[in-house]
């Protein structure tokens, strides 16, 4: 009897053991199958980003339509591009150099060029400029110059300037959260997350993101700007990604400005714009990007 209690009972443990087992079994399988949280799924977008194979030249095309607000290629005090309020239509032919961070634009129409450090397709570009504002109302600052002076307060519509760049990505230093499924630019399934800065840093100014969901990529990054006490405003730059030629490159965006004075809506304006026609040659004449 013992002997058969022995081995009834080593059954039955056993029995329970494979019911623990597999009861555990489960529980990993539920954890392993909760989705990421927003931190998380950002952290994992910016890995992959960072991973990604960049072009060392590119040559494109850029066509912008106007709504209210106007980009313009100015000379002084570098080469930069000036938004204003107003209507025109952009007909740039750019190339772009990673290794020397320069892109020459050719106005289309008048045949005006500049040579800018802050534009350009790649993500190393629009990374690397994470170190400032991606845009900024008033005077256009050259990193080659000193800042000049702040402006005087004034209700001047025309203020907003030049494109600057981003200040860090990091998830250290911005609080995430998750705003659910939306489509990339594309039409690709995307997940939508909202950022802010833990500090109130007004210099990280990165605000959305869309990850695309198949490849773990940024398919669209948005940045929000706010003009100082002289020249008040918001400004929205919103950057689409997609697979072109095998490079995860821009392929266009917006940029949408309201002006404020006294706290009031007093002008706005949408620019929108897309890059085609885009190639990725093995080198470029050295006039490409000569000042």
């Amino acid at each position: 009897m013992g002997i058969g209690f022995g081995q009834r009972f080593f059954r039955v443990c056993g029995i329970v053991g494979a019911v623990c087992v597999l009861a555990l079994s489960g529980a990993v399988r539920a954890r392993a199958a909760e989705p990421p949280s927003a931190t998380e799924l950002y952290r994992r977008a910016l890995v992959a980003m960072n991973d990604l194979k960049e072009p060392a030249f590119v040559t494109y095309r850029l066509e912008g339509t106007s709504e209210g607000v106007r980009a313009d290629l100015m000379t002084e005090p570098c080469g930069h591009v000036r938004f204003t309020f107003g209507n025109n239509e952009a007909r740039w032919t750019l190339r772009h150099s990673a290794r020397e961070a320069k892109t020459e634009i050719v106005d289309a129409a008048d045949g005006l060029r500049i040579v800018s450090t802050n534009v350009g397709p790649t993500w190393a570009t629009t990374y690397r400029e994470l170190r400032n504002p991606p845009l900024r109302f008033g005077p256009a600052q050259c990193s080659s110059l000193p800042a000049p002076p702040t402006p005087a307060p004034s209700a001047d519509l025309s203020g907003l300037k030049t494109i600057g760049t981003v200040a860090a990505l990091g998830p250290g230093i911005y609080n995430v959260a998750d705003r659910g499924e939306v489509a990339c630019p594309d039409g690709s399934p995307g997940r939508a997350l909202h950022l802010w800065s833990r500090t109130n840093n007004p210099r990280q100014t990165l605000s959305d993101v869309v990850i695309d969901l198949r490849s773990m990529r940024f398919c669209a990054v948005r940045f929000g700007v706010r003009g100082s006490a002289g020249i008040g405003g918001t400004a929205v730059y919103e950057l689409h990604f997609a697979d072109v030629g095998g490079y995860w490159v821009q392929t266009g965006g917006t940029l949408d400005v309201t002006a404020r004075v006294v706290g009031i809506a007093a002008g706005h304006g949408v620019w929108r714009f897309r890059l085609l026609d885009m190639q990725f040659p093995d080198s470029l004449p050295p006039e490409a990007i000569a000042p």
